[in-house]
């Protein structure tokens, strides 16, 4: 795969970036990885430098431009405003994006540090909990009519004591939700046919959440009819 501009939201240590380069078969030349930590901006300068590294906080990132393939992994869902984040990253994709996130079924992306967070030395941040039908809609309106769920199944526990590294205020209750794990790949297209959708799911998910699967068909199902 040649003459491709890559962008990665929350490149970390650029653990992303090392595992495509070691793989030979993509082309790297045009990649960008953007990061609010120092430290793996530093790492990345250091150890990837033919690559450009961006050190910027991406809510705060006006002028995006275009790439032909942009991902995140797990980045996001410690973002605030996480929905808004995923469109800036829709509204700079010409070709393909994938993403995966603490995901729900039922209710609104929750986005509140009183609700859901995660703490480190350096402070409290968000742990949003994002409702998956949200960020599918969102990608059809944008364009992208070929999208892929993986389900992984429900979220491990999490304690409901705010002084826990993660917290998980009982007002929420992760079963009523569907607490869970997803990835998606949307593929842009320029047809305005009814979006196609591809969902995957292991054997032992399946049988361990089989309410939850039979939702996603079904919800799937009611978003193709209004689109």
């Amino acid at each position: 795969i040649e003459n491709i501009s890559i962008l990665e939201v929350g490149s970390a240590m650029g653990s992303a970036y090392k595992f495509l380069k070691n793989s030979g078969l993509i082309d790297l030349s045009n990649y960008t990885g953007v990061e609010v930590s120092q430290m793996g901006h530093d790492f990345c300068k250091k150890n990837y430098p033919t690559a450009n590294w961006l050190h910027k906080d991406f809510t705060k990132w006006g002028e995006i431009g275009k790439y032909d393939y942009t991902f995140e992994r797990n980045g996001i869902h410690h973002m605030p405003n996480p929905i808004k984040q995923y469109e800036k990253m829709l509204k700079s994709t010409k070709t393909a994006f994938i993403t995966c996130f603490r995901s729900s079924l039922v209710g609104e992306t929750i986005a509140d540090l009183e609700l859901s967070n995660f703490k480190t030395d350096t402070g409290r941040y968000f742990s949003s909990i994002i409702n998956l039908f949200e960020l599918i809609e969102l990608g059809i309106k944008l364009g992208f009519r070929n999208i892929k769920i993986v389900f992984g199944g429900a979220h491990e526990k999490i304690s409901t004591n705010p002084d826990d590294p993660f917290f998980l205020s009982d007002k929420i209750n992760p079963d009523e939700i569907f607490l869970s794990r997803c990835r998606v790949l949307m593929i842009k297209s320029d047809s305005k046919a009814k979006p196609k959708f591809r969902f995957v799911v292991r054997p032992d998910n399946l049988f361990k959440n089989f309410q939850a699967c039979l939702l996603i068909k079904k919800t799937l199902k009611e978003i193709r009819s209004k689109f």
